[in-house]
């Protein structure tokens, strides 16, 4: 096992994971420090908490179930360690695959892959207070996936995988009943848009595409709320059959990390304004990328291996050319979600 001799800052870490037949901890507190990965503390939820999201001292945890739509909140103190559940809110739809939200944010944007709508649970209400149902006018069924909030904090983005389209909702709306788009943009048919990552000022959109290999730079008038036009699109991976995870792009904007469902690679680009080159494509460590994060202080990046069960953990050199080095790995079954918390 590879691992770095120098002084690592230790961390520690939230997974999800999806549930199995085969009972497993599908909630997991993880501690990285200088020896690698441990484990600290684990919880049976059994209801699929594919992903979470660490508010202090909440842990939101969204469960991805065929029936319906639930978003649980844990409570987590950490001496002694102990998990529970807080409260819990449910609405109708399927397949809550992602959510949106920031410790300052009022509240959390609910994605769901299964029926395609978009629900908004208010933080200081405990509860679901609105919901975008997508028109039943496509031959496709629509796919709600990744969403983001403008740095402007004006517009709310949200992709639609199966329909290929991008949704713009005006955040001075975002309460009132129903929730409807504000605009909506077209992308090439098969795209499969799965998530959207925003340029330092809102100028360009990065659009990860899960269905065709890519991804699309796009221009967004900020002003408007509208996407304008797409300038460009790049192979993700030099392997052509690739299902693109959720990726990342550096504070400052410069380097975005893309995780390839297909060849098990991270592919390193370098990135300014509508400009995104390829750096480097390195093997994963594992089956099955979903997901990769940063550390908060973007040392490390923690990469959620679904199929092999496993979260790997590589360190960022920054300096010359940006590459990742493997570091460490540890089985956890199911493996979907990961996030650094602060204590």
């Amino acid at each position: 096992m590879k691992r770095l001799k120098k002084l690592i800052d230790s961390k520690t870490l939230f997974t999800g994971s999806y549930s199995d037949a085969e009972q497993h901890h599908d909630i997991n507190i993880i501690r990285y420090d200088e020896d690698g990965l441990h484990y600290r503390y684990g919880i049976f939820d059994n209801e699929n908490p594919s992903y979470l999201a660490w508010e202090e001292p909440n842990l939101y945890v969204l469960h991805e179930l065929d029936e319906e739509v639930k978003l649980s909140t844990y409570s987590y103190f950490k001496g002694p360690i102990s998990i529970f559940k807080s409260n819990e809110a449910s609405i109708k739809g399927a397949g809550a695959c992602h959510m949106y939200t920031t410790p300052d944010m009022a509240y959390i944007f609910v994605s769901c892959y299964g029926s395609g709508h978009i629900h908004i649970f208010s933080k200081k209400e405990k509860a679901f207070i609105n919901t975008f149902t997508p028109a039943d006018d496509h031959k496709e069924e629509a796919r709600a996936h990744g969403s983001i909030i403008t740095n402007s904090e004006k517009w709310l983005l949200a992709v639609d995988l199966g329909r290929d389209y991008i949704r713009v909702f005006n955040m001075d709306n975002i309460t009132e009943v129903p929730l409807v788009e504000h605009s909506k943009f077209s992308l090439p048919q098969g795209s499969g848009p799965r998530q959207v990552i925003l340029s330092k000022e809102d100028r360009y959109i990065y659009c990860m595409n899960e269905l065709n290999n890519s991804i699309m730079i796009l221009a967004f008038d900020n002003a408007t709320g509208e996407v304008t036009e797409l300038i460009d699109t790049i192979q993700a991976s030099e392997q052509d059959v690739n299902a693109v995870g959720t990726s990342i792009l550096t504070k400052d904007h410069s380097i975005l990390i893309v995780p390839n469902r297909g060849p098990n690679s991270l592919s390193l680009f370098k990135v300014k304004d509508e400009k995104c080159t390829k750096i480097d494509e390195i093997d994963c460590m594992g089956d099955w990328p979903r997901l990769i994060a940063f550390s908060k202080n973007e040392k490390e990046v923690f990469v959620a291996n679904q199929k092999s069960g496993q979260l790997s953990v590589f360190n960022l050199q920054r300096t010359g050319k940006s590459i990742l080095k493997y570091i460490d790995s540890i089985p956890i079954p199911l493996i979907s979600y990961v996030e650094e918390i602060l204590e």
